[in-house]
């Protein structure tokens, strides 16, 4: 298994999530913006909800899993705050609530996720030549294969 700093150096840009104060803001700041026109529209509830985990799930894909955790915490407040309650008044409704808050939570930490196999799963596969990639071949695999298994 490789180390967080193998995969750091193997994959520069990507595998870093972002810093945990830039993450609370850009949360704060989508969570800020979707729920301004529920204020004055009230809408369906599952409208604000998805509304509120594209949030989620674009900022959760881009920070670490433990602050993933809270970013969804943060966007369940939102939902309690905005769409099930109006003007920002916080309450807890019954057991709907429960399973709204575990369903942002784990949207945020399942793109954090998805976000840390990808980069391993990156740093571990060979590269592609170019001449690999217009024949169809991929490293190990030889033209007598290939040619056995043409939807592969």
């Amino acid at each position: 298994m490789l180390s967080s700093s193998e995969v750091r150096r193997s994959s520069a840009g990507v595998a870093r999530p972002l810093p945990v104060p830039i993450g609370f803001a850009l949360a704060f700041a989508g969570y800020f913006v979707m729920v301004l026109p529920l204020t004055v529209v009230p809408v369906w509830h599952p409208v604000g909800a998805a509304l509120l985990l594209v949030v989620a799930v674009s900022v959760g894909c881009r920070v670490s899993v433990p602050v993933a955790m809270l970013i969804g915490g943060m966007g369940w407040l939102f939902y309690s705050g905005f769409v099930t309650h109006t003007h920002g008044q916080l309450g807890i409704v019954g057991p709907s609530d429960a399973e709204v808050a575990v369903l942002f939570v784990g949207a945020a930490m399942i793109a954090a996720g998805a976000r840390v196999a990808v980069v391993r799963f990156g740093a571990r596969r060979p590269p592609m030549t170019a001449a690999a990639s217009l024949t169809g071949l991929r490293p190990g695999r030889s033209r007598v294969r290939a040619a056995r298994e043409p939807g592969r």
